[in-house]
């Protein structure tokens, strides 16, 4: 019997390329410019299809819910795994990017789960808000990860909400969810 392979969605393989390459354009110039927001745009979005895809397949039934947390487990691993130090700016951009990426996750992560729609989005925002500015980050990330649940779900962010969120841990969270929204694969 020829058994057939589990499919990897994400590997850390490919999120080391991702790291390299862009230590490899940093080294060259030495400093940011608008070309590296559209690699941290690219880099974000390998992982938020690759994310869509593990939920894909469990509402296809090509895999258990079980498999589907541990996949994001592994890529939460992944994602969110120690980066070598690159210098200045690059690396405020790489830690920017690995929260926007928690966000997504976790969303993945709760959309497995029984979603409360009891609340407004806006609530659970602003809710979200309060949490992090009085340093329960844990409690925001739940708050803002089942936002992003909600939003897989097909609700739609605000865009009032999302133009009026301070700079913060929540803004980046929302950042990926909205980003995540607008990503569509095949």
């Amino acid at each position: 019997m020829v058994t057939q392979e589990e499919p990897r969605f994400y590997t850390r393989e490919r999120w080391d390329n991702w790291v390299q390459s862009f230590r490899e354009r940093f080294n060259e110039k030495q400093s940011l410019d608008d070309s590296d927001n559209d690699f941290f745009i690219s880099m974000e979005e390998d992982v938020i299809i690759a994310c869509l895809k593990v939920l894909r397949d469990m509402k296809k039934r090509r895999i258990s819910k079980k498999r589907a947390l541990e996949t994001f487990e592994e890529i939460e691993d992944i994602v969110l795994s120690r980066v070598e130090p690159i210098g200045g700016d690059a690396d405020l951009m790489f830690s920017s990017v690995q929260n926007t990426l928690l966000g997504v996750i976790k969303s993945c992560k709760k959309s497995l789960e029984k979603i409360d729609k009891s609340k407004p989005l806006q609530k659970l925002v602003s809710e979200a808000l309060e949490k992090e500015k009085s340093g329960d980050v844990d409690g925001a990330l739940a708050l803002i990860s089942l936002v992003g649940a909600r939003v897989l779900e097909g609700e739609k962010l605000p865009e009032e909400l999302i133009d009026s969120i301070p700079f913060g841990m929540v803004a980046e969270w929302l950042d990926g969810i909205e980003f995540m929204s607008m990503v569509e694969i095949y």
